[in-house]
Order: C-alpha cells, then sequence, then structure tokens
C-alpha cells in the first residue's frame, strides 16, 4: 500500500477527483485540514511515500499567514529532502515553488473558470503528463502565480497564464490550475464568491459558471491519467529509495 499524505489548506478545497482517483488506484490517504491549528501536526515523512498539497483561498506570499505558510512549507522541504514525490495544485503549487526558493508573481488579475491550456514539449514527454491530451480545458481560480523553481520545466501553458504546470527534479509537480475540481465543489465557491458584497464577484460567478455540458467529464479523465501517473512516480521513487 502507498501511503499518501494530503494537506488541505481551506475547507473549501478538497481533494476531490484527484484524491478519489488516488484511492482507486490503490492508494491509502492521509488528509491534514491545516486551515485547523489543531491538525498541523508533527509529521514523519517515513511513514508516507508522496505528498499532495491542495488549493485554497490564502496567498502563500502573504506574511500575514505565516503560521500556516511555514507548517506547509517546512512540510515540503521535508520530503523534497527525502526525494519523496509531490503534487501541488493552484496554492499547493505556489507553495511548492516557494518551498524551493521561488518568488511571488501576480497573474494581474483573476483567471476563472474553465480555461484552453497546452502541453509543452517537455510536458508531451513526461512521465506523468504524456497520456493526457494536447489541448486541455480544465478549471482555473486564481489571482496569483509563481516563477518557475531553477532546474525546473514548464509542462504546460495558457494565454493568460504561462505557467501552468511545471515539475522539478522529475518528481515533484506543481499545477496551477484545477484538475481535482468537481462540479459540486465549483458550485461552492461560486456559492461562496456570491456571498461577497461586490459587483466582481457577481461578475466572477458568473464567468465561473461559464462552460460546456463535457466539461467536468473531460477534467475528470484528464485528472485520473495525472493521479494515476503520479502513483505510478511515487510507487517507482519508492523501491529506488529502499534500494539506495
Amino acid at each position: 500500500m502507498i501511503r499518501v499524505l494530503v494537506i488541505q489548506n481551506d475547507p473549501l478545497a478538497p481533494s476531490g477527483h484527484f484524491g478519489y482517483s488516488l484511492v482507486e488506484a490503490g492508494a491509502e490517504l492521509t488528509t491534514l485540514h491545516v486551515y485547523q491549528e489543531e491538525e498541523r501536526v508533527e509529521i514523519n515523512v517515513q511513514d508516507y511515500q508522496g505528498l499532495v498539497v491542495l488549493g485554497g483561498r490564502i496567498n502563500a506570499f502573504d506574511e500575514e499567514q505565516q503560521p500556516l505558510t511555514n507548517y506547509v512549507i517546512q512540510t515540503i522541504q521535508a520530503f523534497h529532502h527525502q526525494q519523496k514525490p509531490t503534487f501541488g495544485i493552484c496554492l499547493g503549487a505556489q507553495f511548492l515553488a516557494k518551498a524551493l526558493k521561488t518568488g511571488f508573481r501576480s497573474n494581474n488579475g483573476w483567471e476563472v473558470g474553465f480555461t484552453e491550456l497546452s502541453k509543452t514539449l517537455a510536458g508531451s514527454q513526461d512521465t506523468v503528463f504524456s497520456t493526457i491530451n494536447e489541448q486541455c480545458r480544465l478549471f482555473e481560480m486564481h489571482e496569483d502565480s509563481f516563477f518557475l523553481p531553477e532546474n525546473s520545466e514548464l509542462l504546460m501553458s495558457g494565454r493568460e497564464c504561462t505557467n501552468q504546470a511545471f515539475k522539478v527534479d522529475d518528481y515533484h509537480y506543481g499545477v496551477q490550475f484545477h484538475p481535482e475540481a468537481t462540479s459540486e465543489i465549483v458550485k461552492n465557491w461560486v456559492e461562496y464568491i456570491r456571498s461577497k458584497p461586490n459587483d466582481q464577484g457577481q461578475d466572477m460567478a458568473k464567468q465561473m459558471l461559464t462552460m460546456q455540458p463535457e466539461d467536468f467529464q473531460k477534467q475528470k479523465e484528464t485528472c485520473q491519467k495525472l493521479a494515476v501517473n503520479w502513483l505510478a512516480l511515487v510507487k517507482a521513487q519508492s523501491l529506488l529509495c529502499a534500494s539506495s
């Protein structure tokens, strides 16, 4: 059994299809809801073979969020030092970039809803990304982004936000989009946005609901491929570490 630690940074951002797909592929998940201080417990990295860091509403580079941010960064760095794979989603990708000493990058506005993204040549040749389509419509919900870490490869790009997916050291992955997002998760995000007393929130909610009927199904298929391929990498890396 491959054990994966999941860091959930926000009650509105669960692991969704990515978590479901990992379990279906044979992983055992342990989820820490670190937005609750009492769940920021000491972690024994030896108990896990991989790490998933999810999204959330905070800014990874906001100094006011230091208690949560420091905990997540230190967790990522602990897995990095043990050469154990990480998969970061949106905020999780920004945390991964920060853990690897990479700076903040504004996206100069919100990127919201299903968005056309393209694989790079490196993405087409990558172990985790090679089996997904060259062009994908994937859900976005972010205002912030990141610079690519040193020695990383860009795997997917978009028109409004170039850095959509990257890998470092062949086993750390970060994606700016939300492959895990189900229709129910997005519905909860829409309700939250609509509760905000400003016109921008209403416009964003409308944009989030601009989709084609097959978008969630196609995203689910993409998410399953990413999760299964990443878990295979986790297994291979675990065997490699065990033999060295």
